[in-house]
């Protein structure tokens, strides 16, 4: 495996690739589509444009990560607390209103999870000079993974608590995880 750069780094990569696991749930939008469409009377492909907008500000949110005049930590918990407050504003989505998904979901935690992915990578490849490939490979894959964890267990959560009550614990956990690892 080669020499690691040391312990923080090897902290860094593990924290950075439990948080890539919980941003992955980017990836698994097409779970909600159905529940989201029965709750709000709203037609499903209407639902399915919420992927485009999160996927949209995802790279926008990447692209401002590498701007922003912050360290990377705080970057990365800026972005960790911006979709935890995405999901919390989700559950809380009027019935009449259910267009505000768009924003609630797909904007802001779209941009959340671009600002945390782009840093995460970023502390990986810096702890990891030599291993450069290996520490991003470790934290896209945790991302890809994401879609194996979440989808069975969004279903079991929308099935055994309902759509809101899904939302506002997605909510607490990344809340929970992201401030768990800057604190």
């Amino acid at each position: 495996m080669g020499k690691t750069s040391n312990s923080k780094g090897i902290k860094t990569l593990i924290f950075g690739a439990i948080l890539q696991l919980l941003l992955g749930i980017i990836y698994i939008w097409s779970v909600f589509v159905i529940p989201v469409s029965k709750v709000y009377d709203w037609d499903p492909n209407k639902v399915k444009l919420t992927t485009s907008f999160m996927l949209s500000f995802f790279v926008i949110g990447i692209l401002a990560s590498g701007k922003i005049k912050l360290k990377t930590s705080k970057i990365v918990l800026l972005g960790g607390l911006i979709m935890s407050i995405s999901m919390l504003a989700t559950a809380f989505v009027p019935k009449n209103l259910p267009w505000l998904i768009f924003i609630t979901y797909g904007i802001f935690g779209g941009f959340g999870v671009g600002l945390a992915y782009n840093m995460i990578i970023s502390a990986a490849q810096k702890n990891f000079p030599n291993r450069r490939g290996f520490a991003t490979g470790i934290c896209v894959c945790a991302f890809g993974a994401s879609t194996v964890i979440f989808a069975p267990l969004v279903e079991m959560l929308i099935n055994n608590f309902n759509l809101k009550n899904t939302f506002l614990i997605l909510s607490g956990l990344f809340f929970i995880a992201v401030l768990s690892f800057f604190s």
